[in-house]
């Protein structure tokens, strides 16, 4: 069985805090994701594999964002 999420590390001190993500299945399987949250805003860079339509998965995440009311300071795909 295929892992989505091949390695996971985060930390933080309850105020802010950092998680990265590996994908390991799916469409985006091979991109590292980091999120970066302080006070209630966030900070999301996306690294994609080679030929990802990064605009695409920009649109889709700040999208998925803003629907749960999660301000995002920064949306990054590339």
């Amino acid at each position: 069985m295929v892992a989505l999420v091949r390695r996971v590390a985060w930390s933080g001190d309850g105020r802010r805090g950092v998680a990265r993500l590996e994908l390991g299945a799916g469409p985006l399987a091979g991109a590292t994701i980091v999120i970066h949250a302080d006070e209630g805003r966030v900070r999301v860079h996306v690294d994609t594999p080679p030929g990802v339509d990064t605009t695409l998965w920009q649109a889709r995440i700040a999208r998925s964002l803003a629907a749960r009311h999660i301000a995002a300071d920064e949306v990054e795909v590339a």
